[in-house]
């Protein structure tokens, strides 16, 4: 009996496609998959802006989120179940929309029903936020975070940060 190599699977569904009996992925020139970072763009921005009406729009209540860089830190959330779960987090944690500390989106990409944008998290902490004597200072730690749309709602939510970063710049503040 022959076996399959991946080799042969290959070529065997590329004849298939050439042919018309299969289809693949629309991964990138519609109109609809710039609707999925369009999407994605709006419940970031929402989302760090403290527009929790607006998130719940854009989010499916069944949402998941993960962050498995999160594991270890002291009062970061590594998964929440679903939409409520999470906006409560947010709710609880996050501080004020401020011009002084902001996530920024650096660049960002879709392909298929998913968004990847990376940010950067970055502001002036007072001397009364951060405990110091010396005056304000800054932090500023990249992420990474990865969207699923479907059916024009988020319904998957995973973040990757720069936590090291981010210790070591709270710490040497502390010590100023």
């Amino acid at each position: 009996m022959r076996q399959w190599t991946c080799k042969t699977w290959y070529f065997v569904v590329g004849v298939a496609w050439l042919g018309g009996l299969a289809t693949l992925p629309n991964v990138g020139n519609s109109e609809e998959s710039g609707l999925t970072l369009s999407i994605a763009e709006s419940y970031f921005k929402a989302l760090y802006m403290g527009d929790y009406d607006r998130v719940r729009e854009i989010a499916a209540p069944e949402m998941r989120f993960s962050d498995p860089t999160a594991e270890g830190q002291e009062s970061v959330i590594t998964s929440a179940a679903n939409r409520e779960e999470f906006l409560e987090y947010m709710e609880a944690v996050m501080p004020p929309p401020s011009t002084e500390i902001r996530h920024v989106i650096d660049s960002s990409f879709q392909t298929g029903g998913f968004a990847v944008l990376v940010w950067t998290y970055k502001g002036e902490v007072s001397e009364d936020e951060s405990e110091t004597t010396g005056g304000s200072s800054g932090l500023e730690t990249k992420g990474v975070t990865i969207l699923r749309v479907e059916d024009g709602q988020v319904v998957e939510h995973h973040d990757y940060v720069d936590y090291e970063t981010l210790q070591r710049q709270l710490a040497s503040q502390m010590r100023q």
